[in-house]
């Protein structure tokens, strides 16, 4: 199987000059890396502190080198969540629920609850507390997903509530035979606010795994309202890749103008796809818009248009959710807030998040092998491994793949290499003026003598 590998990678390589490889020596670090068992072709996930001392915006100064020091081809990738390819948007699907009751005080403890089902399974009856007895209180919910037949990937909540500020935390259980019950989530918000001239809805609440029924609890404080509808939510888009997205924290200045405005300067060539707004007290909004740019000579691109809050309402903190921009390396961002910003005067935290590249790479020769990076002397490696990549496909990359393991990072070529090179001698520009020079003066020449010789010639005439 190694040696179908091996030829694969030849008839793809073996086909394109590839102009002379540097040396590890000319790059500044490296990280040591392991290739457990007799893989062919292994995958990793780019460190962190790649992205904080590479040079080139494009991650050019980037090889993988194996124990004699001889570049093996590689090449890197996205890593993404979730696929490009989105399904059709299948619409959420209502689920029966089931009011439970308790006796005032009994906090769930003795709770005598008794649930019918049918002989498909499906939830036709639940017993609990008489809801008329002194006392009594509504404890939770028994939600019915056995008709479902995929799986939901989260839960829609609605509600009857005649406040204008409710919110409450909720937790989830769930259950395959109604006896044995498991958490799924805690403290899930559930919110509808008015905040600072803004309504904040929160009726959403995110599965982590599947259950035939689920128990969702009801606190105290949510005794005025009373569900009216529970939906079961699918995804418009297929999962591929569970890689988690990274995040930094990054400090601002304020900027002096009429306007609220501070800008950041990200100190690494992050492929940023996320961003997010750490709000310095609580119970702040802010409206604000997000630029960025690649250096202090560019001008700023808008990325996105965002409510940014963090609220405490009786004890549940309420904050929003990171919000998405086009994939970008910029150095540079910008938040402008707006005149009536409900933001305070300390500078927020701006969180920028991203997913790490992928590094594909040939284990040809023995290992250990070497990830060298950041240099200022050179240019990005064109390899077809992507294209050997593609003959396999996606089911048979399962197999042909292996992970490699990240050890130490060491020290290659030093700070050193990620210097600028002095511009060249301009050779050829010095070499083109000499000749104009010479040309001029050659002509100059000519002309004197023929002005000499017509001088003469008129004299002898006399």
């Amino acid at each position: 199987m190694k040696r179908f590998v091996f030829v694969m990678i030849a008839i793809f390589l073996g086909s394109t000059a590839f102009a002379a490889e540097p040396e590890p020596r000319d790059f500044a670090f490296g990280f040591i890396v392991e290739t457990p068992g007799t893989g062919a072709v292994y995958t990793l996930i780019l460190p962190e502190e790649v992205y904080r001392r590479i040079y080139r915006d494009d991650l050019g100064d980037i090889r993988m080198y194996n124990a004699r020091g001889e570049a093996v081809p590689h090449m890197l990738r996205r890593s993404v969540q979730k696929s490009t390819v989105k399904k059709e948007a299948e619409p959420p699907v209502a689920l029966p629920f089931f009011p439970v009751y308790e006796a005032d005080g009994a906090n769930g403890s003795g709770v005598d609850i008794h649930v019918a089902t049918n002989e498909n399974g499906v939830v036709v009856d639940v017993k609990s507390t008489d809801s008329t007895a002194p006392g009594s209180k509504l404890a939770a919910y028994i939600i019915d997903a056995s008709m479902l037949k995929k799986r939901p990937i989260g839960l829609r909540i609605d509600w009857t509530d005649n406040s204008t500020s409710f919110s409450v935390s909720v937790d989830v259980q769930g259950s395959n035979d109604l006896n044995r019950w498991h958490t799924m989530v805690r403290n899930a918000a559930l919110v509808k606010l008015d905040f600072g001239g803004h309504r904040l809805n929160r009726q959403d609440i995110t599965l982590g795994r599947a259950a035939t029924y689920m128990r969702m609890s009801w606190p105290g404080q949510a005794q005025g309202a009373q569900v009216i509808s529970v939906q079961a939510l699918f995804p418009d888009e297929l999962s591929i890749n569970r890689q988690v997205r990274q995040w930094v924290d990054i400090t601002g200045n304020a900027v002096d103008e009429k306007e609220p405005a501070y800008e950041y300067k990200n100190e690494a060539q992050f492929p940023v796809d996320a961003v997010n707004l750490k709000l310095p007290e609580r119970n702040s909004l802010v409206r604000a818009r997000v630029l960025s740019r690649n250096d202090e000579q560019s001008k700023w691109r808008y990325q996105v248009r965002n409510l940014f809050y963090t609220l405490t309402v009786d004890g549940t903190l309420i904050e929003n959710n990171p919000v998405s921009v086009c994939c970008t390396a910029d150095r540079y961002w910008r938040i402008e807030a707006g005149v009536a910003s409900g933001m305070g005067s300390v500078i927020p935290v701006l969180q920028l998040g991203w997913i790490p590249h992928e590094l594909v790479f040939v284990a040809r020769g023995e290992g250990p092998f070497t990830l060298a990076y950041g240099s200022a002397v050179v240019g990005t490696s064109k390899q077809p491994l992507d294209a050997m990549l593609g003959v396999f496909g996606k089911e048979k990359e399962k197999i042909f793949l292996k992970k490699a393991r990240i050890e130490n990072g060491i020290v290659l070529g030093g700070e050193g290499c990620l210097l600028p090179p002095k511009p060249p001698v301009p050779w050829k520009v010095w070499i083109l003026w000499a000749v104009l020079i010479a040309g001029v003066a050659v002509l100059s020449i000519m002309a004197w003598r023929l002005f000499h010789q017509m001088n003469t010639s008129g004299k002898n005439e006399q």
